[in-house]
């Protein structure tokens, strides 16, 4: 993924449709159904916890749910 200083700059639904696409390259068929259940579930709580950009500090609080 870019930095976050790249991202800043890409309209939403940029960002969305080029993550998708290199999801579609990167995740195998076989997988993307759990990728897609685990990444709704994470972006739901960045959401529900209104956090705007995810870094690696973050993880901790989100594992330790």
């Amino acid at each position: 993924m870019n930095s976050e200083s790249e991202d800043e700059h890409l309209p939403g639904e940029v960002l969305k449709e080029a993550q998708s696409t290199v999801s579609q390259i990167i995740i195998p068929k076989k997988s993307s159904r759990q990728y897609e259940i685990t990444s709704n579930e994470f972006n739901g709580w960045c959401s529900s916890k209104k956090i705007q950009k995810v870094s690696e500090a973050l993880l901790p609080a989100y594992f330790g749910k």
